[in-house]
């Protein structure tokens, strides 16, 4: 009767950490399967890295942090991709070839 309380007791522990892998047993499968990222980089630009500071809406950050969180991203990354994208949309898709180093720059 005593080994039975101890047990109960030993399993108790376990429950805030179980509900919380219940909670998220979608991103704990992804993370344990090795699956790659669900929204790869398009455009990875190589070279000399630089620092620029971007006044945004702070809502708009909030979003980008999130979505950078839940997709194990960088948010600079993520940036410099949507400023390609923006850029190809925009009549630059001749000069962004040069520096991608691609014969076309493609928006997906």
């Amino acid at each position: 009767m005593a080994e039975a309380k101890e047990s109960k007791n030993g399993w108790e522990r376990f429950e805030p950490l179980l509900s919380y892998l219940s909670e998220h047993e979608a991103k704990l499968k992804i993370l344990l399967s090795g699956e790659q990222k669900a929204h790869p980089l398009l455009y990875p630009v190589k070279g000399k890295r630089a620092t620029k500071t971007v006044f945004i809406a702070e809502k708009l950050q909030f979003l980008i942090n999130e979505y950078c969180i839940e997709n194990d991203l960088k948010i600079g990354d993520v940036v410099e991709c949507a400023i390609i994208q923006y850029l190809n949309q925009n009549g630059y898709d001749e000069k962004l070839k040069s520096i991608l180093n691609i014969t076309e720059v493609t928006t997906p």
